[in-house]
């Protein structure tokens, strides 16, 4: 059975769109200066394959061997090593700023929804 042209350019449009929205993700994330993999910048399958492999805690330590003690491995997913920053990070005193990336754009300060 053959695809219609229509549906051959319809996969193409959403592909294309698809890409662009990872792309735009990308570039408004502030993480986006935080090391790490290239495939983590745009997607969360390598880290769910080295999940799924079990491999996961050797593929961290070695993430964190080659990239320092904050990797990005995922596009909103940063893994810090140093408990010394874990307590920057997570006080509660406010002096780091916690802050998720919408679909839309803006960003929400976590502090303020708890």
């Amino acid at each position: 059975m053959a695809l219609s042209s229509q549906a051959i350019v319809g996969f193409g449009v959403a592909a294309v769109l698809l890409v662009a929205h990872y792309f735009i993700a990308y570039f408004n994330s502030p993480l986006k200066k935080v090391p790490g993999p290239f495939l983590a910048k745009f997607t969360n399958g390598w880290r769910f394959w080295s999940h799924y492999t079990r491999t996961h805690i050797e593929t961290q330590k070695k993430l964190h061997k080659k990239y320092g003690d904050a990797v990005r491995i995922g596009p909103n997913v940063v893994s810090v090593s140093d408990p010394e920053l874990l307590k920057v990070i997570y006080s509660t005193r406010g002096t780091f700023l916690k802050v998720v990336s919408t679909p839309t754009g803006p960003k929400l300060n976590i502090l303020d929804q708890c």
